[in-house]
């Protein structure tokens, strides 16, 4: 399951052309996946994990996207890395393993353990996370896709609380994905679920609004003027407020894998190694003609960050692309 979460990663529009980058995978063998990037102002920093079996988890770093650095972590056995964002002053990243897992780094290369992190999370899986502009950041997820889990962390994730109100509003459903929009936080999950909170726990129950209700919400990102959402069958809804939806068509291929906010744009990635982009307030996507020649239509790709100049795009069996 991909993760979204907020975050602004630089510029990023419709680029003018990609190129394979090998340096990810010098450091990463093919067997990793990868579970999100982040670029937080002199480094990238990706944190991957085996994609079967027991491992310990690794977090990569580079200052240009090209040439990376790994330095393995306190994620032992640690199989499915959900995400990682900058609050500014640290770095904090999400796996799933044998237990849910969180370990912060204001560096990128020393990395500590959180231990309470399991214990606030009572699901077994984490699916999305979001930050706001100073250091809280939510997790969202559950057991399969019927029991409703969160905890949040106001200090960048050194200790967290368990939510006491958000599995009420997903009664027999389960949050995926989870955003920020500066006022509101909004998550959505399976049968086209959907809930709010004007505070870090205080959720209520919501309904995306369109003739796909029933399709699982699997990804959720503001792009700075609205929640984008999008559904495992690559129906896209939009909401200005997390309360009422409006349809803008599909993705332009199947099945969807994930969306970023690189900017004020939003890239959402196929299966086979595709790119589409939504630029802000548009209602059309574009899809980059070079993009899968580069990444492969073999891989994966989840999510991408940017520090301005390059975006770099990464996914499964540690595959990347850059541009420009």
């Amino acid at each position: 399951m991909k993760r979204t979460f907020l975050l602004l990663k630089g510029t990023g529009a419709t680029t003018p052309g990609w190129a394979t980058s090998t340096g990810l995978s010098t450091q990463l063998t093919s067997s990793w996946n990868v579970g999100g990037i982040v670029w937080n102002g002199s480094i990238f920093c990706v944190t991957a994990g085996p994609s079967t079996g027991t491992g310990v988890g690794r977090f990569t770093t580079s200052t240009n996207g090209l040439t990376w650095t790994t330095f393995t972590t306190a994620f032992s056995n640690a199989t499915n890395m959900i995400g990682i964002v900058w609050t500014g002053s640290q770095f904090c990243a999400i796996g799933n393993g044998t237990t849910n897992k969180c370990a912060y780094s204001s560096s990128g290369t020393s990395w500590t353990s959180v231990t309470g992190f399991a214990t606030a999370f009572v699901g077994t899986n984490v699916y999305g996370m979001t930050k706001t502009a100073s250091s809280t950041i939510i997790v969202v997820g559950g057991t399969g896709s019927t029991g409703a889990a969160s905890a949040y962390t106001t200090n960048g994730g050194v200790s967290w609380t368990a939510s006491a109100t958000i599995a009420g509003q997903f009664t027999a459903r389960c949050p995926l994905g989870v955003a920020y929009n500066g006022t509101v936080y909004c998550a959505v999950g399976t049968a086209g679920s959907c809930a709010t909170s004007s505070g870090v726990d205080s959720w209520v129950k919501n309904v995306i609004l369109s003739a796909v209700t029933a399709s699982d919400r699997s990804y959720l990102i503001w792009d700075g003027a609205r929640f984008v959402t999008v559904g495992v069958d690559t129906s896209v809804q939009t909401s200005t407020n997390g309360t009422s939806w409006s349809s803008l068509g599909n993705l332009p291929f199947s099945p969807s894998t994930g969306l970023s906010l690189v900017g004020t744009s939003v890239y959402a990635y196929g299966a086979a190694g595709q790119l589409a982009i939504l630029t802000s307030g548009s209602t059309t996507w574009t899809t980059p003609s070079t993009f899968t020649t580069a990444f492969g239509s073999g891989n994966t790709p989840l999510d991408a960050a940017s520090n301005g100049t390059e975006i770099v795009v990464v996914g499964n069996s540690s595959a990347s692309a850059t541009s420009p």
